[in-house]
């Protein structure tokens, strides 16, 4: 009766009688929480570089700025993807990151720019947890001759 009983349950699992332990996936812990993704990036002309301003309500945790970078000699291409890399890890408090008060805006340089190239970034926040948001919409600025960069539309 046992014997028959174990090749039951084991038909009935092969099977899909019996039901399983859950859902399929990688585990979730309970009250994750993401910051929210910046939504007002913006970049700027500066005589040091490329000044990326952004807003984001996070006391602790780091931000990744994304850049992709286009040479001149190559044509630029509206729907394609880009290939972004992380250039820069900040915290809230670090000395290349200035903080501008009211409404939690942030101030970042780039100051590794080249001449007559085009620059797209991102910023991806993530908290004290080490969970992110999902990159923010890009920005774009193309360098023209040195010290005086132009902005894309």
């Amino acid at each position: 009766m046992g014997r028959f009983l174990a090749v039951l349950l084991l038909a009935g699992a092969i099977l899909g009688w019996i039901p399983g332990c859950g859902k399929k996936a990688d585990p979730v812990p309970l009250r994750m929480v993401v910051p929210s993704a910046v939504s007002d990036l913006r970049a700027e002309r500066s005589g040091q570089g490329i000044e990326l301003r952004w807003s984001a309500d996070i006391p602790e945790g780091r931000f990744k700025i994304l850049r992709s970078e286009q040479f001149p000699d190559e044509d630029l291409c509206e729907g394609c993807p880009r290939n972004y890399v992380v250039i820069q890890e900040l915290n809230p408090g670090d000395p290349g990151l200035k903080y501008e008060g009211a409404g939690r805006r942030y101030l970042w340089t780039d100051t590794d720019v080249k001449v007559d190239n085009s620059y797209f970034y991102r910023i991806v926040v993530c908290n004290a947890l080490g969970y992110c948001s999902e990159p923010s919409g890009s920005v774009a600025l193309q360098t023209m001759q040195q010290g005086d960069l132009k902005e894309h539309e």
